[in-house]
């Protein structure tokens, strides 16, 4: 019984605003990093003592030459409650003809009073059936209708799942009392070949003095030797987003004009306007109380994240006003800025922010600061390199004939931080160089047009900060250069390692 409501498990779902249930956002560990998953209570059944889930079968309509009947909502037999009800269901096509009017069938006796083909499918889909109106907390992930008897049945579509269930590792002292704090560990993740949202608990013995969390993988309770028992116990989690490896971002060095600079290069695609060297940006949403300033402890909200559509580094500012009462931190999605009908009006404001895995660092800290934002529900992190227009400048990466990077060449760049056209965001412009090109010979643009060199522009994007200023004698012309730009230019400079909220609330009394 301690098992089952182990918290993270089967935890009492509160009421939607919407008088269904609102379902939670789980943290979890995955291989040391953090993984987030939902979880539904309905009980799975299992043929085989917990190895596999017993699915429910699922009909689903085509006509003859196969194509879905549009407009038809799936057909169940069984609910909650019911005997053979499973969250996993096994989809049987439905043969009907040609005239069949959708949703003219309802219930499972009425396809067989019609006598349509029923042919089980070797597909297996997650389907919880849940009160209607119920949410998932911090997702905007909507309800899909099916039919059950005649009745409107709702169940959240979390796609293919197979019968196979996996490991989750659940931990209890030697009493049996689940260790307060601790998050469960799984060892699969959406994309493994092992992974499945139907989990078997494990329990996972440690002594009394084991501190929660000290265990953040399979490895980590292999290596301690302890007690691992399986039980019969089956749960429906699935994951919806794990934390990637922590990444360590050196220093590149390039050129301008003859001197040396470093800047970070960031790995996340950019997005970009078609037919345009411009940055697509995505919007970041930042708390504001009615008199204008921001609110203090509030983290910045995306509702992005790299691998997801509309992802980008650069961020642009949308402005979220909040009553005087609004409570620190409890908004933590957009989808609860938009169901709290709070304002929401979009700057000209744009920061580089790169989205990066959880721990992860820059070779000098002081660079850019690391800070945590809010994405579903999910902590994020990101490094904060500051304002950044959504125009790009040209980089400058050297090839032979044959299309072979030059080896030990480093790019060029003309522009840098603090000049009117710099940004963090360079256009690759490939450059052709002769077989006898001897690296490094070339350390600036002006290098490159007295050769008369090839220079082709490409669609390639990247984010490359730069946070060394040039060398040597370059400085006095750099400096020159920033002396002849605009005074909104040198502030814009100045603010670029400040935080986000900082920026945001100095742009906003600029622009009254």
């Amino acid at each position: 019984l301690a098992l089952l409501v182990t918290p993270g498990l089967a935890q009492a779902a509160p009421a939607s605003p919407t008088g269904g249930t609102e379902y939670a956002l789980t943290y979890g560990w995955y291989q040391g990093q953090s993984t987030f998953y939902y979880s539904f209570d309905n009980p799975i059944p299992s043929p085989d003592g917990g190895a596999t889930v017993m699915p429910a079968p699922i009909y689903v309509f085509f006509y003859g030459d196969d194509t879905a009947v549009p407009g038809q909502h799936n057909v169940v037999d069984v609910v909650p409650g019911d005997a053979g009800y499973s969250d996993l269901w096994q989809v049987h096509k439905v043969t009907v003809p040609d005239d069949y009017t959708p949703d003219s069938v309802r219930s499972y006796a009425d396809i067989v009073t019609n006598g349509y083909t029923v042919t089980p499918v070797d597909v297996f889909v997650n389907c919880p059936i849940v009160p209607d109106g119920s949410t998932l907390q911090y997702s905007q992930q909507g309800l899909t209708q099916g039919w059950d008897d005649n009745s409107a049945v709702y169940y959240f579509d979390f796609g293919l799942n197979p019968v196979e269930t996996a490991p989750i590792y659940v931990l209890f002292y030697g009493d049996d009392t689940p260790v307060p704090g601790q998050r469960n560990i799984i060892d699969d993740i959406p994309g493994d070949a092992d992974y499945s949202a139907f989990w078997r608990v494990h329990k996972v013995t440690v002594p009394d003095d084991y501190v929660a969390n000290d265990a953040r993988s399979l490895d980590d309770i292999t290596t301690a030797g302890y007690t691992v028992t399986p039980t019969d116990i089956l749960v429906n989690c699935p994951v919806v987003r794990t934390e990637d490896a922590p990444e360590m971002y050196d220093l590149t060095s390039g050129w301008f004009r003859h001197g040396q600079v470093d800047y970070y290069s960031f790995s996340n695609p950019i997005p970009t306007a078609e037919g345009s060297p411009t940055v697509v940006p995505a919007p970041i949403y930042v708390l504001f109380y009615n008199n204008g300033t921001a609110v203090p402890g509030q983290h910045n909200i995306v509702d992005a994240v790299p691998g997801d559509p509309g992802y980008s580094d650069l961020w642009q500012v949308h402005k979220v006003t909040v009553p005087d009462d609004y409570t620190v931190d409890s908004v933590r999605s957009y989808a609860q800025i938009v169901d709290a009908g709070y304002p929401v009006d979009v700057l000209d404001l744009f920061v580089n922010c790169p989205v990066v895995p959880e721990g992860s660092s820059l070779a000098d800290p002081s660079d850019a600061p690391y800070t945590q934002g809010w994405y579903r529900g999910q902590m994020v992190f990101y490094f904060d390199f500051g304002l950044n227009p959504v125009e790009t400048a040209p980089i400058y990466v050297l090839f032979y004939g044959d299309d072979t990077p030059v080896p030990g060449q480093h790019n060029v760049v003309d522009t840098v931080p603090g000049q009117m056209n710099y940004s963090a965001f360079w256009q690759v412009h490939k450059v052709t160089v002769p077989d006898d090109y001897v690296a490094d010979s070339a350390t600036s643009l002006s290098d490159l047009q007295a050769a008369s060199y090839p220079i082709t522009p490409t669609n390639i994007l990247v984010n490359c900060p730069i946070v060394m200023q040039p060398t040597a004698v370059n400085v006095v012309q750099f400096t020159a250069d920033q002396a002849a730009g605009s005074p909104s230019t040198g502030l814009v400079v100045g603010l670029a390692g400040l935080g986000l909220l900082l920026l945001a609330g100095i742009a906003l009394r600029l622009r009254r």
